[in-house]
């Protein structure tokens, strides 16, 4: 009995000792891509005439992509066409199917394997003479079967004039106090 219990012991031994694989699996290959933002209403900044919005050579946005669409990107324009109502995009991507869009870019922005985007619009904005803040306008897409991106706002802009000189500052709050 003795015998059969130590023969046991060290069965035991050898079995919990032995080399376990790990089932890691490698990391997902991104691949340069280039995309197209068109459309009337995917620009970021305001153009001259103060009336048409358009694209600047600065902006950035976010590119999900793969299984879940769990691989988030950069995106950096790299030509602004027909007086900025059209910009090239490019970075590295998981070559997909689909892919979600995210403007302007925003570091820790997420999304669900729904496509459901999670991004914030920061509380206090950054004022720009003749213009709007690089953070105010946020704009979503969804890219399927092209290199063409229509982005659709996410949310809605406020204009206003003030023709005293010497205002400081504007402050505009929800009902809701928020």
């Amino acid at each position: 009995m003795k015998k059969l219990f130590i023969l046991l012991t060290a069965i035991a031994a050898v079995v919990s000792c032995s080399k376990e694989k790990d089932n890691i699996e490698p990391a997902a290959a991104l691949s340069p891509m280039t995309f197209k933002a068109v459309g009337e209403i995917t620009k970021t900044s305001l153009a001259a005439d103060e009336k048409s919005i358009i694209w600047s050579t600065s902006d950035k946005i976010n590119v999900f992509s793969g299984a879940s669409f769990a691989t988030n990107t950069q995106f950096s324009v790299t030509s602004v066409e027909s007086e900025g109502k059209t910009a090239v995009f490019e970075g590295l991507a998981e070559v997909s199917s689909e892919y979600y869009a995210l403007s302007p870019y925003q570091e820790g922005a997420s999304i669900t394997s729904s496509g459901l985007i999670t991004a914030v619009i920061p509380a206090e904005q950054q004022a720009v003479a003749g213009s709007f803040g690089p953070e105010a306008n946020l704009s979503v897409a969804h890219i399927s079967g092209s290199e063409e991106i229509e982005f659709k706002n996410a949310g809605a802009l406020l204009s206003v004039s003030v023709e005293a000189a010497d205002v400081t500052g504007l402050k505009v709050e929800t009902l809701g106090g928020g």
